[in-house]
């Protein structure tokens, strides 16, 4: 072990000769140079991080804005679905009423057809034109055709 220290000495020994010789000046500027330039490589990292962080900011502060203005239209996309829900629903409701009227009228239609064919139908026709209902009158109260009620009319004028 005494070997391995004596050979460490002996091979920084010249080393330290040199720098024992070197005046004191030279040192001191050195060492200041050494310092100097680690607080310039410090102040580097320093404005480098700096300006990291300012890029950073400026990153999410645009995604915060993004957000910002994506939520709005969200929001907004959201009201006008609420909206467009409640005219559907409305509307179904609508249609519902519209289905009900006409199969109402279908079944009216179907009774006055039926009634139609029946000679008392016709007979019940002839005798109110001769009470005197006009065959307009006929027509609309009991779903017949203008030229019909106008057929029924003109029969009971020439009986009559």
């Amino acid at each position: 072990m005494n070997e391995l220290i004596r050979d460490i000495l002996d091979a920084t020994a010249p080393a330290l000769n040199a720098l024992v010789a070197t005046p004191v000046t030279h040192l001191v500027g050195g060492l200041m140079t050494v310092i100097g330039l680690g607080i310039l490589m410090q102040f580097l990292r320093l404005r480098r991080r700096a300006s990291e962080q300012q890029v950073e900011e400026s990153r999410l502060a645009k995604e915060a804005e993004f957000a910002a203005q994506h939520q709005a239209e969200v929001e907004l996309l959201e009201q006008r679905l609420k909206s467009q829900d409640s005219a559907l629903l409305l509307m179904g409701e609508r249609v519902q009423a519209l289905e009900e009227y006409l199969e109402m009228l279908g079944s009216k239609q179907q009774r006055l057809e039926a009634d139609k064919k029946s000679p008392h139908f016709y007979q019940h026709l002839r005798l109110l034109a001769h009470k005197g209902m006009s065959a307009v009158e006929l027509a609309q109260r009991f779903g017949i055709s203008a030229s019909e009620a106008s057929l029924i009319a003109a029969m009971n004028r020439k009986a009559g």
